[in-house]
């Protein structure tokens, strides 16, 4: 990202889940103001100076509620997995994360759509590397 911004180059990435990464996730479910995305995702602006980051920087977190009932798979034992179904009630909203950095200067509806095209050019060259390699 510093070589980027030192070169006036614009970015665009996704950000693991971190402790800091979480710790936004956090503030921004007490007060954020959540708007469409796309896909049925939701997204807020935030700036984010995590561990190593010389400065702050424009995050957008992204967020969709996870409305059919999930699968865990617990691995205590390697050689007998244990398998267990969460229902979701209506008393219980689940929600899945993501969160993008960013030097652009959209809005967030623009932004979400530019990573996903991004990802949709990659897939052919994975799928070359993966089944071909």
């Amino acid at each position: 990202m510093a070589r980027a911004e030192q070169e006036g180059v614009s970015y665009l990435f996704k950000l693991r889940m971190t402790k800091g990464v979480k710790k936004a996730i956090e503030r921004l479910m007490r007060r954020a103001a959540w708007c469409a995305a796309g896909q049925g995702w939701q997204g807020a602006e935030t700036r984010l100076r995590l561990k190593g980051w010389g400065r702050t920087r424009c995050a957008i977190v992204l967020h969709r509620q996870i409305k059919a009932d999930l699968t865990m798979v617990a691995k205590r034992d390697p050689v007998q997995l244990c398998l267990s179904f969460a229902e979701l009630t209506d008393d219980t909203i689940v929600y899945e994360y993501a969160v993008l950095a960013t030097s652009l200067a959209n809005e967030i509806l623009t932004i979400v759509q530019l990573y996903r095209d991004r990802a949709d050019a990659e897939n052919p060259f994975d799928e070359l590397k993966n089944y071909f390699g």
